[in-house]
């Protein structure tokens, strides 16, 4: 959370579906489409009033075979990265879509307010995907090298060797957007420094 807005309960009835409203309606052609979708995700986009929460309410409350809906209802407050993907991933895993543990939000102070590393496990297997916190493989080997987007750079820098010091020497794959070829590797101590392989 940030100094702006700290941390809040979450809610359940966020992810909850909400009930078709009595006298609201009915969509039959919209409600027909999304069932008919093959896409793991859909996002339906549409101004305030138009019936959004209407149709996909009607939808969810019979998607279909082997359909499983996860909701999050979100307001101005739930910006915050760290609340966002709580919300998500939350209501992923009442679905049964994913194990609550193999996706985790890590907060990564320093480059931008809010900013998150994101870790995902399955069994004995992690990959840490960096975000921002590190934007290139020379800042795992060198993290005092600084980004000239990093709002606060000595924070920034406290992150980067924390989640160094964290996977160096051990089986975590790392990567970040930035990285040539979006590639993915290990973190080995040798020497008195770090290499990215």
């Amino acid at each position: 959370m940030t100094a702006e807005r700290p941390a809040r309960p979450l809610l359940t009835v966020k992810c909850a579906i909400p009930p078709v409203r009595a006298g609201a309606v009915p969509r039959p052609r919209l409600v027909d489409a999304l069932r008919a979708g093959s896409t793991r995700l859909t996002a339906v986009v549409a101004p305030a009033g138009w019936g959004k929460t209407s149709v996909l309410s009607a939808w969810a409350a019979d998607p279909g075979e082997h359909v499983r809906v996860a909701w999050v209802s979100l307001d101005e407050d739930d910006d915050e990265p760290t609340r966002f993907w709580t919300y998500v991933l939350t209501a992923l895993s009442g679905v049964g879509a994913i194990d609550a543990t193999c996706l985790d939000a890590l907060a990564a102070p320093g480059h931008t307010p809010g900013h998150m590393l994101f870790a995902l496990s399955s069994g004995a297997s992690r990959a840490l995907m960096l975000g921002d916190s590190i934007n290139c493989p020379l800042q795992i080997e060198k993290t005092a090298c600084e980004a000239l987007g990093d709002l606060d750079p000595a924070l920034a820098r406290e992150t980067r060797e924390r989640v160094m010091r964290e996977v160096e020497g051990t089986d975590t794959l790392v990567g970040g957007p930035h990285f040539p070829g979006l590639q993915y590797g290990r973190v080995l101590a040798g020497e008195g420094r770090r290499y990215f392989t």
